[in-house]
């Protein structure tokens, strides 16, 4: 039975001038991966904020006269 090439290297000999831009993207994909994960643990972070303020406003002292 032939041995099978795996997907990596049957890439990098189809197209050996693309293995350091594939590398590059894979690296830039990573780091925007990242910022979404940072933007949406601020909005995470807002929006408890958010629900400690109106849980704060909506425990207020009554006077009865």
């Amino acid at each position: 039975m032939a041995e099978r090439k795996s997907k990596k290297s049957v890439e990098s000999d189809l197209l050996p001038e693309f293995s350091e831009a594939k590398s590059h993207l894979l690296k830039a994909q990573k780091e925007f991966l990242l910022a979404v994960r940072s933007v949406l643990d601020k909005a995470i972070e807002r929006a408890e904020d958010v629900a400690k303020k109106q849980k704060r406003k909506t425990i207020k002292k009554v006077e009865i006269k």
